[in-house]
This record gives structure tokens, sequence and C-alpha cells, in this order.
């Protein structure tokens, strides 16, 4: 045997080795494996599995019910104030008198204009809401006073005809469009009587007395505007229905000037009408005392205008349409001093809402004011004509004043935090 036959025999013999180790390994395994149950012959094979369905969707989880709703709270009313201008207008000589009277809400910086009315002493009137309007002024001693200028205000007049109203009581305008009943053309003072209006943010005034006068021509030449040659022969004494000229002097708003003169005859403006009028007037006590405008119209607008209020003297003089003068004594108002008669108006009641049963009495011996069926005293009357001014305290002591137009005619102010406006009667 050789080398490579016995190494060939020898690895079988390591082979048969090998698969002996296996066997008794795997024998020595199977002992010791537990017995596995039998299945029996006659059981039906187990069913198939189900094909897989996917699953349902969750349905939304539902929404929680709201909240009942809390009560609604009640809402507390506006408070509304009016703030009230004398106007008037002229017909045939004969002068009416008028109301321009604005309700507004009162704010932190000055007041939000609502609604606009316009009522005459005649018993036309009309009213409508105001938008796109400007409110500014100045505060006196009296309490603030206003200019407004609400370019275009449309309502309708007591006959139901839609009727637009132009206001600018910075140029003592308003004009009427579509209205039977109304004027086309009514002036209006510039400042509104001093109001319990909110004041916040106006400057306050270095004029704590208007000036209120009568100008009485004396001496005249030239051709004289024809409302001025209306007023010749009445004197020094008018009575309430006379033409006058009526000087008025006051603070301005925000013009550059300290104060404004109007010079008014029979109803038309000689000097101050537009945008003229205004002065660097020297004062005295806080009254206007001097004022001199150098400047016919061909200059400046408005015509020649020296003023001394001490030695009671007024020169005007114009070279428009031609050379004209006139020289005026200046007089204490007589009429509202001659004043005869009751005052016949509105006054707002708590809610804003105006009520017609108002009369008020201040120049007779037992001054009365009258809000329903008895009239009740008024004490403490006070009034200055050189102002136009009526103080008083009521009954209920509240403390009431007024201010009455031209002639006396009509009267506007406030008793505590209420508004009137009443007419002669």
């Amino acid at each position: 045997m050789t080398a490579e036959e016995r190494r060939k025999g020898n690895g079988c013999l390591y082979a048969l080795l090998g698969l002996g180790v296996l066997l008794v390994g795997a024998s020595i395994a199977l002992e010791v494996m537990p017995e596995l149950p039998s299945l029996p012959l006659d059981r039906p094979p187990p069913p198939p599995p189900a094909p897989y369905a996917p699953p349902e969707p969750l349905a939304p989880a539902p929404a929680p019910a709201p909240a009942p709703p809390a009560p609604p709270e009640p809402e507390a009313p506006d408070e509304t104030l009016s703030i009230l201008w004398h106007a008037s207008f002229t017909d045939a000589g004969h002068e009416t008198a008028c109301v321009l009277r604005l309700e507004v809400t009162p704010s932190l910086r000055r007041p939000v204009p609502r609604r606009l009315h316009l009522e005459c002493a005649d018993g036309t009137r009309f009213e409508a809401p105001v938008l796109g309007s400007s409110l500014s002024g100045i505060q006196t001693d009296n309490g603030p006073q206003y200019e407004l200028v609400a370019p275009s205000v449309r309502g309708r007049d007591i006959d139901g005809a839609e009727v637009t109203t132009h206001v600018n009581t910075h140029e003592h305008s308003i004009r009427i469009e579509g209205s039977r009943q109304l004027p086309p053309n009514l002036y209006v003072e510039e400042l509104s009587a001093p109001s319990g209006a909110a004041s916040l943010g106006l400057s306050h005034t270095r004029i704590v007395l208007p000036l209120v006068r009568i100008a009485v021509p004396t001496t005249v030449s030239g051709a004289i505007p024809s409302a001025l040659g209306a007023v010749r022969g009445t004197g020094r004494e008018p009575r309430p229905g006379d033409p006058v000229c009526e000087l008025l002097g006051w603070s301005t708003v925000d013009s550059g000037y300290n104060c404004r003169i109007t010079l008014r005859c029979a109803g038309e403006l000689i000097y101050g009408a537009g945008q003229s009028g205004f002065n660097a007037c020297e004062l005295s006590g806080g009254a206007i005392e001097r004022a001199d405008d150098t400047g016919p119209t061909s200059d400046n607008t408005d015509p020649v205008f020296d003023l001394d209020v001490s030695a009671g003297t007024l020169l005007v003089s114009d070279d428009t349409p031609a050379d004209w003068s006139a020289r005026f004594d200046l007089i204490a108002d007589p009429r509202c001093e001659a004043r005869e008669g009751v005052f016949v108006g509105s006054i707002t009641r708590d809610d804003g809402q105006a009520t017609e049963s108002f009369t008020l009495d201040p120049f007779a011996a037992e001054p009365s004011l009258t809000e329903g069926e008895q009239p009740a005293p008024l004490g403490g009357v006070v009034m200055s004509c050189a102002q136009r001014r009526v103080a008083f305290t009521t009954a209920d002591g509240e403390t009431g004043q007024g201010w009455l137009s031209t002639g006396a005619r009509s009267i506007v102010g406030t008793i505590g935090d209420r508004s009137f406006w009443a007419w002669a009667r």
C-alpha cells in the first residue's frame, strides 16, 4: 500500500467516525425533547384567514355645545348737548330772528357734531344729520364758543321738501337750496353763544368782554351803501323794529389777529363781510379799545375803519363802488332795556330732546321761568345790555345765562347743563 492509498483510507475512516458522532448526538436530542401532541385525523383543517379590511374611519368628535349668549348690557344713551348761534334773515325791511342749533356728543378733545337744526321765529325750520363738518373754537370766561363750517347738509324742511344747507359761520353765511319756505340766505354770527360743550384743548382768549354797540350815523358823504342810508334818521333811541347799524367785536379763531369786528346796517354787512374784518386791536382790561384798518376795499377787501371805543366814535370810508365816508356815534343798545313781553321757545330735557313748554320773562318786575303749567320766580337776575347778557338763578338753584340777539328778538343760553332758545313775543 502506497502512502497515497494509506491517506485515502484514513480519510474514509475519519468520515465514518464523524457520521457516527452525529447520529449519537441526534438520538440524544430526540430523547430530551418534549413529546408533541398529535392532531386527530378527523379534525377539519383551520379556515383560511379572512381577507384584510381597512378599519372604518373614526367619526369626528361632536363639537361642544356653545355657551348660551350673555344678555346684552343696556347701552347708555349718548349724552347730547346743543351749541347755539344767533341767525336772522331780512325780507322787505323786516328782520326775522332764527337760531342755528348743532346737536353734539361731548368728547375728550372737542364735541362731535351729530345733527343740525335751523329754527326761525316764523315757524320755519330745517333739520338733518351732519357729515363732514369742521368745528373749532376758543375758550372764554363764560365758556367755549365755536365756529362751524358744514359745506353741505342734506335734509328736509317741514314741508317735506329736500333741502341742502351750506353753513359757514366764519363767513356769517347760511345758504339754503330747494326750500320754498326757508329764505335762500341768512346771516349768522361767527361764534356761538358760550356753551357747556367740551372745551379741552381750546386756547383761552384775551378778550374778556365782547364789543356790542349801536352805531348811529351822524355825518355821511359820497355814494354811501343803501343799507346805511336806510338807518339815517333812526336816531339814538331806536325801537325794537327799527333798522340800525350794529357794531360787534370779539376774539378770533386761528386768524393771526386778536380780534374781528363787523358793522352791520339794516341786515347788510358794511364791514367784516366774508373773510374780512380782522384787526390787531388795542385792549384795555380785556375789552376792545381801538382798531385801525387803513386800507380801502381795493387794497385789502374791506373799507377803511377807524374805531375809538373810549371816545365813542367810528369812521368808515371806502372807494367801492365810489368814494364815500360815514362817521358814527357809538351808544349802548337801548332796545334790551326797553324790552317788553316774554320769550317763548324750547329747552332740552334730560334725555337731550327738546320740549316746547318753555317761557322766560327776565325783564318783568317779577322775572319768571315756566316749564309746564306754573311760572317759577327767577332770582339774582343781572342784565348787561352792553354785552346782551342775562344771568339768573332758578327756583331749583340752577344757574342760567342767556344771550340776546340783535334787537333782543331772540335769546339763547344754558340753564344748568341744559340749553334753551326762545323768541320774543
